[in-house]
């Protein structure tokens, strides 16, 4: 049943600036099993020479994913969002975040959000099934008349991409 794959490339001039890589896997298909729809993450930490000149270290975090599919499904995609951050936190390597634990000092639970604000940057990916919750032919149209407007009317088109945008399920 399908798979989820990710190739991540390095440019060999800053090969020798990568400190750590890492690799993850996250189901989200039937029952949470199959690979059907779930992501990958990559997790890399990269030397970069500042302009103070002083060597850092900046965390990266590739994310591909393939969320759950159809329009009524705005729920099960955050969801599965959900179990992606959190389970790739939960299988972060011990290198890549700091320690963290609650005040007590037992381990905390994995939300993700310690992942996200752990990281300097996050690439987030794939096909994410989210959609405009609009009639297909009336955005299609809409695109038509922005992509004719853009250089006539730079208004029109703006209040065309607003009318998009308010109805984006990616926003809401």
């Amino acid at each position: 049943l399908g798979g989820i794959q990710m190739a991540l490339y390095c440019h060999r001039d800053v090969l020798g600036d990568v400190e750590m890589i890492d690799i993850a896997d996250v189901t989200c298909g039937v029952g949470n099993v199959f690979h059907n729809k779930g992501a990958i993450g990559a997790y890399l930490k990269m030397r970069y020479h500042a302009e103070s000149g002083v060597t850092k270290c900046s965390r990266m975090l590739f994310i591909t994913a393939h969320l759950a599919a159809h329009v009524k499904n705005v729920d099960a995609r955050n969801d599965d969002f959900k179990r992606i951050v959190s389970e790739l936190e939960a299988q972060a390597p011990m290198r890549f975040l700091r320690p963290r634990k609650n005040r007590d000092g037992t381990p905390a639970t994995c939300d993700g959000s310690h992942l996200l604000n752990s990281v300097d940057h996050v690439f987030f990916s794939g096909d994410l099934n989210y959609r405009v919750n609009l009639p297909r032919e009336y955005v299609e149209h809409c695109i038509n008349e922005i992509k004719t407007c853009t250089s006539k009317e730079p208004s029109a088109a703006g209040n065309l991409m607003k009318k998009l945008l308010r109805q984006d399920q990616l926003l809401q």
